[in-house]
C-alpha cells in the first residue's frame, strides 16, 4: 500500500535506474522491473484462425456420422496396409502433436514500476527523508537487492518461455521430416518392387536372345570352316600352279638361245647379242596379292583363257642330268684354273699394294718440296711487295715534297720569273735551280753592297716613292670598285622598277599567331609606345653618304644596323687623310743605274 494519498503515475528514471543498480554498460536492464513483452520474440507471421468445434445440426448429424464412419475405416485400412515398422500405436497417434494443440500463451506482465517494491522510494529519489529511521546507504542496497532479485526471476522465466518454444519449434520440425522418411520409404518400396518386376522381364529376353545367338555362332562357325577348308584348296592348287610356272621359266631359261628366239614369247624377235634379262623377284606385297583369293581366281581365269605354249626344249630328266654333268664338269676346269693362276694373281696383288705405297710415300716427298718452294716464293713476292710499297711511299711523300710539290713548283716559278725579270728570258732555260739562285744570289750581295753606299735620304725618299706608288694603285682599285658598286645599284634600282607591284599582305591577327610571335609584337608595341611617351630614348640615326658607306665597309668591321658612330671616326682619324694625301715629285730610282 502507498503512504501517499493520491497514488502516482508509475514513472521509470532510467538514468537514475541505471546509476542505482550500477548496470549502465549492461542494454536492457530497466526492461525487467517493467514488462517483459521485450523478451520472447513476437511472431510476425498471422495465424490461421480457427473455427471453434461446433456441433453439426440435426438435419446434418447422420450424414457427419457416415463420413465420420468411412474416414475412420479409410484410416484403419490404410494403417493396416502399411508394413510393421512403420504401423504407429494408437495411443501415440491419438496425443500427437498435443503439445501444440495445448499450447496457450501466457499473459504478458502488467507494467510495474520500483516504487511497488517500496512506497518511499520517489521520497529517497526526491531528497525528503524518510519517515523509518534507516540509513539511506542501507535503503538503497535493499532496494537493489530487490531489484536485483526480481530482475534474475524474470529473466529466468524469459529463458524458460524461450527454451519451451524451441522445443516446440524443434518437436514439429522432426515430425514433418518423419512423415517425409515414411513417405520417401513407402515409395522406394513400390518403386522396388516395379523396377524388379521389369529386371526379370528384360533378363528373360536377354537369356531368349542369347539363345538364338548361340544357334546362329555355331551356324556361323560352320560356314567358315568349310570356306577355310575350300581357301586351303585354292591356296594349295595356287602353289602347285607358282611352282609349275617357275619350273617352266627355269626350264626356257637354261634351253639354248636359237631355240629361245623361236619359241620363247619373251625373246622372240630380239637380237641375237641379248642372252639375259633382268628377273624381277618376289615381294611382300605380291605375296600379300596371293594371299588375296579373289586375285587369285581372276589370274587363274586369266591364264585359263590364255594359257602359255606346250613347248619345251628339255623333255626328259636325262637332258637335265646332262647339263648339269656338264656344268660340273665345266666348273671343276674352273676350279684347276683358279688352283693354278691363284698364287701369281696373289703376288699380283702384293706388288700392287707396294707400288702404292711406294707411290704415296715418294708424292709425300714431292709435296714435302713442293711445299718449301711454295714458302720462298710467298717470302720472295712478300719482299717484293714490301720493297714497292716503301719506293712508292719514298716517291709520294720525300721525293714529292722536295721536288714535285706546288711549293717546290711555285718556288720554281718565282725563281724563274725573278731571273727573267732580271736578266730576261732564258731560252734553254734551266734544269736545276742551283744555277739562277747563285746568279741571282751573287746579284743580291751585289745591290746590298751599293746601298750600304748610298745615301740615307735617297734611300728614304725611294721608300716614299714605292709607297706612293703602290698607294696611287690602290686608289685607282678603289675608284673601279667604286664605279662598280654604283652600276650594280643602278642595275638592281632598274631591276625593282620592272617589278610588278606589291601585293597587299593582311596584318596578322594576334589570336592566331603562336605564343614567340605575339611575345615579340608585344614587345615592339611596347617599345614603341615608350619611345613615343619619351620614357626612352631613341635611337640616333645616322645618314652616312654613299662614300663614308663605302669606306665603312670596305676599311671597317661595320655592318648594317650597328652604330657607326665610333667606326666613323676611325676612319676619318686613320683611313681617309691617306687617300686625300698627295706624294712628292722626285726623281725616279732607277736600281740598274746605281
Amino acid at each position: 500500500m502507498s503512504c501517499l494519498k493520491k497514488e502516482r503515475k508509475p514513472m521509470v528514471p532510467l538514468k537514475t535506474l541505471d546509476i542505482i543498480f550500477r548496470r549502465r554498460y549492461v542494454p536492457n536492464t530497466q526492461h525487467y522491473f517493467t514488462n517483459r513483452k521485450h523478451a520472447v520474440e513476437q511472431d510476425t507471421k498471422h495465424k490461421k484462425q480457427m473455427k471453434p468445434f461446433r456441433v453439426p445440426k440435426s438435419e446434418k448429424l447422420l450424414s457427419y456420422i457416415k463420413y465420420s464412419d468411412r474416414k475412420e475405416k479409410v484410416t484403419t485400412r490404410e494403417r493396416l496396409a502399411q508394413p510393421l515398422h512403420l504401423k504407429d500405436n494408437l495411443r501415440v497417434a491419438a496425443t500427437r502433436d498435443i503439445s501444440q494443440r495445448l499450447f496457450v500463451e501466457e499473459p504478458p506482465d502488467d507494467v510495474r514500476a520500483v516504487v511497488e517494491i517500496h512506497p518511499e522510494f520517489y521520497t529517497v529519489i526526491e531528497g525528503r527523508p524518510l519517515r523509518c529511521f534507516d540509513d539511506i546507504k542501507v535503503y538503497l542496497n535493499n532496494i537493489r537487492a530487490y531489484a536485483m532479485d526480481r530482475q534474475q526471476i524474470g529473466y529466468r522465466r524469459d529463458l524458460i518461455l524461450k527454451i519451451e518454444k524451441s522445443d516446440v519449434e524443434e518437436a514439429e520440425h522432426y515430425e514433418k521430416i518423419v512423415e517425409k522418411l515414411k513417405q520417401h520409404i513407402k515409395n522406394f518400396q513400390t518403386f522396388l518392387t516395379e523396377d524388379y518386376k521389369k529386371a526379370c522381364y528384360k533378363v528373360a529376353r536377354a537369356e531368349k536372345v542369347y539363345n538364338t545367338l548361340l544357334a546362329k555362332d555355331s551356324e556361323f562357325l560352320g560356314y567358315v570352316s568349310s570356306l577355310t577348308i575350300l581357301n586351303n584348296i585354292l591356296f594349295k592348287l595356287d602353289a602347285i600352279r607358282s611352282i609349275l610356272k617357275t619350273y617352266r621359266s627355269y626350264l626356257m631359261f637354261v634351253a639354248p638361245l636359237s631355240w629361245r628366239q623361236q619359241n620363247d614369247e619373251t625373246l622372240k624377235g630380239r637380237i641375237m647379242s641379248i642372252q639375259f634379262e633382268a628377273g624381277e623377284f618376289a615381294t611382300d606385297n605380291d605375296l600379300v596379292e596371293s594371299l588375296d583369293i579373289e586375285k587369285t581366281v581372276e589370274m587363274a581365269k586369266i591364264e585359263f583363257k590364255n594359257p602359255l605354249p606346250a613347248c619345251l626344249f628339255f623333255k626328259r630328266p636325262e637332258q637335265m642330268m646332262y647339263l648339269f654333268r656338264s656344268m660340273e664338269l665345266q666348273s671343276r676346269e674352273y676350279l684347276m684354273e683358279l688352283a693354278k693362276t691363284d698364287g701369281p694373281n696373289r703376288m699380283l696383288r702384293d706388288r700392287f699394294k707396294q707400288l702404292k705405297l711406294a707411290q704415296a710415300q715418294e708424292s709425300d716427298y714431292f709435296q714435302y718440296y713442293i711445299d718449301i718452294i711454295n714458302f720462298e716464293i710467298s717470302r720472295e713476292s712478300f719482299n717484293e711487295e714490301h720493297l714497292r710499297n716503301k719506293f712508292y711511299r719514298i716517291l709520294n711523300e720525300s721525293f714529292y715534297d722536295s721536288i714535285a710539290s706546288p711549293t717546290t713548283l711555285k718556288l720554281k716559278i718565282c725563281i724563274e720569273y725573278v731571273y727573267e725579270q732580271v736578266f730576261g728570258k732564258c731560252e734553254e732555260g734551266h734544269h736545276s735551280l742551283q744555277d739562277p739562285l747563285k746568279i741571282l744570289e751573287v746579284m743580291y750581295e751585289d745591290y746590298n753592297l751599293r746601298l750600304d753606299a748610298l745615301d740615307f735620304q735617297i734611300v728614304v725618299q725611294a721608300q716614299k716613292d714605292f709607297f706612293a706608288q703602290d698607294l696611287k694603285m690602290m686608289q685607282n682599285a678603289y675608284n673601279a670598285q667604286r664605279e662598280l658598286r654604283a652600276f650594280r645599284e643602278m642595275t638592281n634600282a632598274i631591276n625593282k622598277a620592272f617589278w610588278p607591284p606589291a601585293k597587299y599582305v593582311r596584318p596578322p591577327i594576334k589570336k592566331f599567331l603562336d605564343k614567340k610571335s605575339r611575345y615579340q609584337a608585344m614587345m615592339a608595341e611596347k617599345k614603341k609606345t615608350e619611345i613615343l611617351s619619351g620614357e626612352r630614348l631613341k635611337p640616333k640615326k645616322y645618314k652616312l653618304s654613299m662614300e663614308e658607306r663605302e669606306g665603312l665597309l670596305l676599311f671597317t668591321e661595320w655592318c648594317e644596323g650597328m652604330n657607326p658612330a665610333p667606326f666613323l671616326k676611325e676612319y676619318n682619324e686613320f683611313t681617309k687623310p691617306v687617300f686625300e694625301w698627295k706624294p712628292q715629285k722626285s726623281r725616279q730610282f732607277h736600281p740598274m743605274e746605281h
